[in-house]
């Protein structure tokens, strides 16, 4: 409750004290052509860093896929001022990041009149402006930073040349803080045109936060012109919520950017394998504005899971070369006489229990067709466990395992955990002798796949239980 106090009173505190800058607005900030970098107040909390980076360069290492390519399009203030704009982000290196772009603004067709109003040039028509940024940033664990160069091409009107170019270079740089849920940006930007002495910039600040399982993004911006001393700051407060992992809905207030709308921004995004669509729509003095944009994305980084993996690949590659030089030509031959043994429902660590029970059971399955066991079915266990009132519930221990093993009068008792630790899975599994009390064997293996393909997987344990009770 606390929590959504603060957010209330940054809520009120955005909308009074940033209208105020509407009248004369920020003429200097060029209109953005991806409605998403409105909709979502600078993006710092959402998954698209393609679009967030017009407010930070350093979010664009928070890319999910080495490679990135969107376009926007925005139908513009009035007919013929329609917006255009490509991006691509890349990862050539590990912790390296990479950010292009171009952007066209059309200008419309208009008439040139002398100070009596007679058409000189009817239906006159220039060059759009135009321009080109580039991006680099580099992640250190929770901290990433950025800059970035951006050159403007301005088509300008006079009436002896016609029209010229005048270039504008802009510089950013960016910082970026992330703590488990939580998100910080800080960033400037500076006109650096040489020889005008011309200094004038912005600085930008950004949080986010993540709630209700990260479904539910929240956003905060602040931004201040530095060469104002009045109607000097904007900024924007908005949600996003996720469902089912593909659709995004977005609201938000934005305010500080003249004519371009009320404040308010509602936008909807639809995530589907590799590809993402956003729209978003708004309402202003001269109308009501549209934008869309779509992002195509493909190998995705999985930073984590190679540093994780390429232990595990060493290890395998040792031990079968090992197994090759002891024993080439010969191969795991089944006992005369079948292991009895029971399988206790393994536990559920970061997962459900329903979950680990099917986990259970194709263990059972995989053991029954290895030719190694006798597995008691479930239903049994239950039913003599009912019959002693003896609660099974829980039993992970050695311990616990031994004396349920006494009840049912089998050689052997099987029990385990599976848990999820990131985007990866563990199984770990601990044979248990009755009469001994000793553990015969302790094994797991590590699995970077969704849930529902860890059955496939469960033989290759099996397989490493068998091992381990031949040598």
């Amino acid at each position: 409750m606390k929590k959504f106090t603060i957010l209330f009173i940054c809520l009120i505190f955005t909308i009074t004290i940033f209208s105020e800058s509407r009248e004369e607005g920020n003429s200097d900030i060029l209109i953005p052509s991806d409605g998403m970098i409105l909709s979502t107040a600078g993006g710092i909390a959402s998954e698209n860093p393609m679009a967030s980076i017009f407010f930070n360069p350093a979010l664009i290492s928070n890319l999910k896929m080495r490679y990135n390519v969107r376009f926007s399009y925005f139908n513009g203030l009035f007919e013929g001022t329609e917006i255009q704009d490509i991006k691509i982000g890349l990862n050539p290196l590990n912790k390296i990041y990479l950010y292009l772009s171009y952007t066209n603004f059309n200008n419309p067709n208009f008439d040139i009149t002398d100070a009596s109003g007679n058409i000189l040039y009817e239906d006159k028509s220039i060059a759009g402006n135009s321009f080109i940024k580039f991006a680099l940033s580099y992640k250190l664990k929770n901290f990433s930073a950025g800059i970035e160069f951006s050159d403007y091409g301005l088509t300008i009107v006079q009436f002896e040349d016609g029209t010229v170019k005048e270039d504008t270079q802009l510089l950013s740089v960016g910082l970026t803080y992330q703590l488990k849920k939580y998100f910080f940006g800080l960033s400037m930007m500076n006109d650096i045109v040489l020889g005008d002495g011309i200094t004038k910039g912005a600085v930008n600040l950004m949080a986010g936060t993540r709630f209700l399982e990260d479904n539910l993004r929240l956003n905060f911006i602040f931004s201040r012109m530095t060469e104002r001393d009045s109607y000097n700051a904007r900024g924007g407060l908005s949600a996003e919520y996720l469902i089912s992992n593909i659709i995004f809905l977005r609201a938000s207030y934005f305010d500080g950017i003249n004519l371009m709308s009320d404040g308010l921004y509602f936008g909807l995004g639809v995530r589907y394998k590799d590809i993402d669509i956003d729209y978003t729509f708004s309402f202003g003095e001269l109308g009501t504005y549209h934008y869309i944009s779509v992002e195509y994305g493909f190998k995705p980084l999985y930073d984590e899971e190679k540093s994780i993996s390429k232990p595990a690949k060493k290890k395998k590659v040792k031990i079968k070369r090992i197994v090759k030089r002891k024993t080439p030509k010969t191969k795991p031959v089944p006992p005369l006489k079948k292991i009895l043994c029971a399988v206790l429902d393994f536990e559920g660590k970061n997962m459900t229990k329903e979950d680990a029970e099917i986990i259970t059971d194709f263990v059972r399955q995989d053991m029954i067709n290895s030719k190694y066991f006798n597995v008691l079915e479930r239903s049994a266990i239950n039913q003599i466990m009912e019959e002693v009132q003896f609660q099974q519930t829980g039993c992970t221990s050695a311990e616990c395992a031994i004396q349920i093993g006494k009840v049912l009068a089998v050689k052997k008792m099987v029990v385990g955990t599976v848990s999820r630790l990131g985007k990866k899975y563990f199984i770990t599994v601990r044979m248990v002798d009755v009469e001994t009390s000793q553990i015969d064997l302790a094994t797991s293996i590590g699995i970077a796949a969704p849930i529902e393909e860890l059955p496939s997987h469960v033989n290759k344990l099996i397989e490493k239980m068998i091992g381990s009770l031949n040598n």
